[in-house]
């Protein structure tokens, strides 16, 4: 799946390890310029994930389009609503129509959708009684503020965080527990996940971020997570982490409470 305006052929071109096993690609943040990767991802990692999705939720259900179909998460919408035979509300993506969107998505059926925290942020601040007339909103893509995860239930909106990325089809663990199947551990702080929704391999690059461990297949991640009350808390990125004063901080942490406090 490639973005608007993108050459398929460009991006193919930088294609340098084997295509068994993978029947979709998907480019992560910055493939287009170059900097990121084109995942390869199986029929059967993406089912995987949809059923355990769907799991989750309790049942099938009716998904309105709201996510690019380019990225992991517009594209599983889609998977999600094939799995289960139910075509999506196709969304406009005219921001002031969503009110109308929703209203002719069916009421015979669970009603569904994934946002982006800033998507949230803007609805929330225009209107957020739309949104409480759904069964689940999946927010993810990035970090959601505590504040803003607090004021959209406040507002009767029913949201359900999630983490995940391209290499695992998508999210994995929702509000800090992980699907059916998908197993997360930690190594020195680092997030590990196993699981029949990894992604096969990328294609771009001989470097890969995955690793078996005890016969097992695990992607070791570059997120820095722990657990809290049997739940996951990502605390922002391995990469990021600065040191002050002989303490690893991360900067995800100290915007987290910053944002507590306006």
């Amino acid at each position: 799946m490639t973005a608007p305006g993108t050459d398929p052929s460009t991006l193919l071109s930088r294609v340098t390890q084997p295509w068994d096993g993978v029947d979709v690609v998907v480019a992560t943040s910055g493939s287009t310029s170059g900097t990121g990767e084109l995942v390869g991802l199986s029929l059967a990692a993406l089912t995987a994930s949809a059923r355990a999705t769907l799991e989750r939720l309790g049942a099938p259900g009716q998904w309105l389009t709201s996510l690019p179909i380019h990225h992991i998460a517009g594209f599983q919408v889609v998977a999600r609503s094939a799995l289960a035979g139910i075509a999506p509300q196709i969304h406009s993506g005219i921001p002031h129509m969503l009110a109308d969107e929703i209203a002719r998505m069916r009421t015979d059926v669970p009603r569904y959708l994934s946002l982006v925290p800033t998507q949230l942020l803007r609805i929330l601040e225009e209107d957020p009684t739309p949104l409480t007339h759904l069964d689940a909103i999946l927010v993810g893509g990035a970090a959601l503020p505590a504040p803003l995860a607090q004021r959209a239930r406040d507002a009767g909106v029913p949201i359900t965080t999630t983490y995940g990325m391209t290499e695992t089809c998508g999210g994995c663990v929702y509000d800090g527990v992980p699907l059916t199947g998908v197993d997360v551990t930690l190594e020195d702080s680092r997030v590990l996940i196993s699981g029949p929704v990894l992604a096969t391999r990328y294609l771009t690059s001989s470097s890969q971020p995955f690793r078996t461990i005890r016969g097992e297949r695990h992607l070791l991640t570059s997120d820095l997570g722990e657990w809290r009350g049997g739940r996951l808390t990502i605390l922002g990125r391995a990469d990021d982490v600065i040191i002050t004063g002989g303490v690893n901080v991360t900067p995800g942490a100290v915007e987290a409470e910053l944002a507590g406090t306006l």
